[in-house]
This record gives structure tokens, sequence and C-alpha cells, in this order.
């Protein structure tokens, strides 16, 4: 079973917007922009702007994602917003693999970023929507990023079991320039 299909509820709480989007030219498919962009995030050095363009041309989005310069702009942003909410890392792990049982369910599958700390971890999720802020926020909304709990709940109990404590779940959707953390509902 897919972490994607855990079940949970949570509160969607806006920690940071950037103020800048990523254009998007015409239409593409989200799964196919959110497959190259979590690749641009996780395997290429975000300065390398050739090596960028190679990989938007290798997913044909190049007419699509047409500014490398903001997709770079998205990536600095949000590691900016990282040290300062919650210090340099001591390491940053993309696409980690984990398996877990949870009752007779087995859940594989990788957790986007590990932004790790002296202090924890910081689970962070890539969402690719390119829609609203407000749509993000708002719990009768089909988009609301709370419906991810579960996901990042899965996510945190396999950080857990591993002996690491868990600073924060955040949601990055680098589109939008947005950081959303995940809480309890109370």
């Amino acid at each position: 079973m897919s972490p994607s299909m855990v079940a949970g509820q949570g509160r969607a709480e806006l920690l940071y917007d950037s103020g800048e989007r990523i254009p998007r030219i015409g239409q593409a498919s989200d799964s196919l922009v959110g497959d190259c962009i979590h690749q641009l995030f996780s395997s290429t050095d975000m300065q390398d702007s050739e090596a960028m363009a190679q990989l938007v041309s290798a997913y044909q989005l190049q007419g699509h994602l047409t500014s490398v310069e903001a997709l770079q702009r998205s990536w600095s942003h949000f590691v900016e917003f990282l040290r300062t909410q919650y210090g340099e890392p001591t390491a940053l792990r993309h696409e980690l693999p984990f398996k877990q049982q949870v009752g007779k369910q087995v859940i594989t599958g990788s957790i986007d970023m590990l932004w790790e700390t002296a202090e924890g971890a910081v689970l962070i999720d890539f969402k690719t929507y390119s829609g609203t802020t407000q749509q993000l926020l708002d719990p009768t909304n089909p988009h609301y990023a709370g419906r991810y709990k579960g996901q990042l709940d899965c996510y945190q109990r396999a950080i857990e079991a591993s002996g690491q404590r868990v600073l924060d779940q955040l949601i990055f959707y680098p589109i939008l320039g947005d950081v959303v953390r995940l809480l309890p509902l109370d």
C-alpha cells in the first residue's frame, strides 16, 4: 500500500509564502510535472541551469516549465526558509525509502525530503498543485492540504521507529511558493 493511500485528516497552517509562482505554460499532466520537479529537487544541482533544462526537456516539459530560473528561485527560497526556521541541516536526504507494517497492511514508499538537524528531523513532501493558497487552507476544498496528514503521519512513524525525533511535517508547494505545516486535529 502506498503512503498516499493512508487515511487521515489534519489541520493545515501556512508557514511561508514566497510570493512567487513557477509559471506553467499550456496544459501538461500534473503527475508528469510532479515527477519532473521531484527529480529536479532530488537529483539535480539546483545551481546547474543546463542540467536542469536537460531534465525538464527529458520529461518533454520544456514548453510548459519554461523558466529554469523560477525553479531555482523556488528551491532557493524554500531552503532559506528551512535554514531560518530549523537551522542548518546536519544531513539532507531525498527519496528516503521505507517499509512499515500497520496491522495487516504493508506500507512502502519514499519520503520526498528529510531535513535533519541536531534537534531532530523535518519531514517534507512535495506537491505540485497549481491552484491557490486559499484552496490549500480550506477544509471544504478537495485540494485541502490537511488531507495529507495520514501520509505524513506514516512517514513520521517510520522515522521515529529509526530513533529520530520529528520536529515538523511540511508540504512544499513549489508551483505556488507555499510551505504548509500539518498539525493534528484538536
